[in-house]
């Protein structure tokens, strides 16, 4: 009997997850649905289902829509489902997902996979804890989107390949919100801004031309974690870090632009840009001997403009211009 793939997958995920944890095998809530041709629309919701609930969606073809990603309605809804595995597909072309994850969603994992050009993918989270959402997308001109309120311990790992393509996200209290967020292709943007992150994050590497990154963190907590690399032509990246934290941005190409601005306590920004008319400027504030701030800027090229500010005691800033 041939099985989709989704849902061989989903069930090997949940054997793992058995194994791992030493849990006696029981029969878990399990929805599944295999739709194939244009314009078709799936809808599954799962509440208090129980731990190991499973959902396996594939859609193969064009224009098929997993709830409202515009009104971040319908779609996968999961509320107050422990240790959830969530796995869907869709091959084809200007698809469409969204997947929401609500209270008391413990433990989960979820893999969106999107294959074509045009295609859309919201996630709406609330409440999750320690829980993983990896979102890849092939082709053209592709969307992930990323909404989290008081969420904890919550990873979101989005990977896109194409041109044109758009990362965001959003989290307020985001826990361990630590994301590498990967593009190659043409013209990308990633824009990620954070809250009360308390174990912190944020990596993103654009490969291509065009590229954009931006960045947030705010009240990092305790294990500030930077970087941003683009290699290509026209990049800019800009990293914003309130409390505490390193920072690494690395830029190979023309006409890049790199901002850090941080405020207090072992800031250790690093900028290091190669090519043309490049620019790099480095903020840091460290009110205190114990706690002091590392900059370095490094330039290899022609038309370059370094400058590097620095508060506090103990500091250490370098410059390079070749």
């Amino acid at each position: 009997m041939n099985h989709p793939k989704a849902v061989l997958s989903a069930s090997l995920l949940l054997s793992l997850a058995l194994a791992a944890t030493g849990v006696p095998a029981q029969v878990p809530t399990t929805a599944t649905i295999a739709q194939t041709g244009l314009g078709n629309q799936a809808y599954v919701e799962q509440r208090q289902a129980g731990e190991e609930a499973t959902i396996a969606i594939v859609q193969t073809g064009n224009y098929n829509v997993i709830g409202d990603p515009a009104g971040r309605t319908g779609g996968v809804m999961l509320s107050e489902t422990a240790r959830m595995i969530v796995e869907i597909t869709q091959l084809g072309d200007g698809n469409r997902l969204t997947l929401q994850h609500h209270e008391g969603g413990f433990f989960g994992f979820a893999y969106l996979h999107q294959s074509g050009t045009g295609n859309n993918t919201s996630l709406l989270q609330n409440g999750a804890y320690e829980s993983t959402i990896r979102v890849e997308q092939n082709g053209e001109r592709n969307v992930i989107e990323d909404t989290v309120d008081s969420s904890g311990e919550l990873s979101f790992r989005p990977t896109q390949y194409g041109t044109d393509n758009v990362i965001t996200t959003s989290r307020n209290l985001s826990g361990r919100a630590g994301l590498p967020v990967y593009q190659e292709g043409t013209a990308n943007r990633a824009t990620v801004r954070y809250d009360n992150a308390f174990y912190s994050g944020m990596a993103i590497s654009q490969t291509g031309s065009d590229n954009q990154a931006r960045g947030s963190l705010t009240l990092t907590g305790f294990a500030t974690d930077a970087s941003i690399t683009q290699n290509g032509a026209g990049n800019l990246a800009l990293t914003d870090i309130f409390e505490s934290g390193g920072a690494t941005t690395t830029q190979t190409g023309t006409a890049n632009t790199a901002t850090v601005r941080q405020n207090s306590g072992a800031n250790g920004a690093t900028i290091s840009q190669m090519g043309a008319l490049n620019m790099a400027s480095v903020t840091q504030a460290g009110p205190v001997a114990s706690m002091p701030n590392i900059a370095a800027i490094t330039q290899i090229g022609e038309g370059f403009a370094a400058s590097i500010a620095q508060t506090g005691s103990g500091n250490h800033a370098v410059i390079l211009q070749h």
